[in-house]
This record gives structure tokens, sequence and C-alpha cells, in this order.
């Protein structure tokens, strides 16, 4: 999993020496990566989460526009109630 925060206690959580939330440890099946997008792109991860941020940055700027109708869809479903398709057009990095 790429995360872009609390890189000085990375190696503790994946050697599961530190919890990652109350008495929580990180689950065994996964590891954590660092990135920045605000950095140099010449790493995937980095490039990957650079990415990510421009589409998140398109998505939220749809629905505060209004570009984006808010949870036209309402779904029955016990994780969400309403369900959004938002199709970004455009990737900068």
């Amino acid at each position: 999993m790429v995360v872009d925060s609390d890189l000085g206690n990375i190696d503790a959580y994946n050697q599961r020496k530190k919890p990652i939330d109350g008495a929580e440890f990180l689950p065994t099946m996964v590891t954590l990566v660092y990135a920045s997008g605000d950095v140099g792109k010449d790493s995937i991860v980095n490039r990957s989460l650079s990415i990510a941020d421009s589409v998140a940055t398109q998505c939220l700027d749809g629905v505060e526009s209004g570009a984006v109708p808010f949870n036209l869809k309402i779904i029955d479903c016990p994780w969400f109630q309403g369900l959004r398709i938002i199709n970004p057009n455009r990737i900068t990095t």
C-alpha cells in the first residue's frame, strides 16, 4: 500500500513493531511503501501517487463546481448509501 505520510514509522509498521491504530498492527499481507507526489517522478510510486492526486483533484473540483451531480444513484449497500461516477478527462503530473 502506497502512503504519503509518517515516513519515520514505515519500517516499524512493516515489521509489526508499532501499531497503526490503537492496538491494531498492519495486516500480515500488507506492506507500506512511502511515496510523495511533490518530488521527482522518476519513481513509479511517486508518479502513481501524483496521478492519483491529479485525478482526485479533478473529482473534487467537479463536485464543488456542480459539474458532477451529487449521489443520484441510491444503493442498497451496508457500506455506503450512494454512488457517484466521475470520469476524469486529463491526467497531469
